[in-house]
């Protein structure tokens, strides 16, 4: 298979504490040249930042998971300002809104969206969107505040409408380890309608194992069956489909220097 790039992950999470470096020569070895690290809080926004500047395949994002969205004040949103004009940080999120847990008021994760939204156009940064079940509220906001450096809806979990509406406003659509799952029909019309352009995958990691390892940690290594899984939705080769979500996972995160 061609270079792979895992479009997000965690390795910042407390899972991986005890082993990145054994992670990234399995990432390596597995052809995974580019993996973008995506902050969730000002902590893991840090650690993910020092985790890229020690691995030279390595991008972080900086950003407030809307769970923690009612935890912010203006320190952090001063310090997550700051921190976007490292070199090595390529994105400003994960925001957006879930709705699933409700672990922050919805207008907390609003707000702190819209201002996500605004960091990012002032930085000429694309944004990493988290969504679940939110998708029309989202895309709502998207709609009225559309991002000026485009951005990617992580994880894509929606349909048909959802995908069109996203691809309308010039986003990226990503796709994770559930597109491996059996029964679901309707994440793979999306992924099977998103244009070469615009798709990516990603881990997720340390969750959405994919099929076979479902039940493990996750992992960047393991993006390979994700390309693969999609490459058969899209009846195409895995080494087309590598070659394509790599390319559009460096134009995207504006990368241009590349270990391979």
């Amino acid at each position: 298979m061609n270079l792979l790039a895992d479009s997000h992950a965690h390795l910042n999470a407390r899972e991986f504490a005890r082993d990145v470096d054994e992670v990234m020569m399995r990432a390596t070895r597995d052809n995974v040249r580019v993996i973008i690290n995506v902050g969730t809080d000002l902590k893991s926004s840090r650690l993910a930042i020092r985790q890229a500047e020690r691995y030279s395949g390595m991008w972080a994002t900086v950003g407030i998971h809307p769970h923690y969205t009612k935890a912010l004040d203006e320190d952090i949103w001063g310090e997550l300002s700051a921190l976007l004009s490292v070199p090595k940080v390529c994105a400003v999120g994960e925001t957006g809104m879930d709705l699933y847990r409700n672990l922050s008021p919805r207008e907390d994760q609003e707000r702190a969206f819209l201002n996500h939204l605004e960091l990012a156009s002032r930085a000429n940064l694309p944004v990493v969107i988290h969504i679940r079940n939110a998708y029309e509220e989202t895309l709502r906001i998207l709609e009225a505040n559309p991002p000026q450096n485009r951005g990617v809806l992580h994880c894509f979990s929606g349909d048909l409408h959802h995908a069109r509406k996203a691809l309308d406003l010039g986003l990226y659509v990503s796709f994770a380890g559930t597109v491996t799952y059996s029964g679901n029909s309707t994440l793979a019309a999306a992924a099977a309608y998103v244009p070469a352009d615009r798709i990516l995958i990603e881990t997720d990691c340390p969750y959405l194992t994919p099929i076979p390892f479902r039940g493990r940690r996750n992992e960047p290594a393991f993006v390979s069956y994700v390309a693969e899984r999609l490459a058969a939705i899209r009846k195409i080769s895995p080494v087309q489909l590598a070659e394509t979500v790599y390319e559009n996972t460096v134009r995207l995160f504006g990368i241009t220097e590349v270990a391979v």
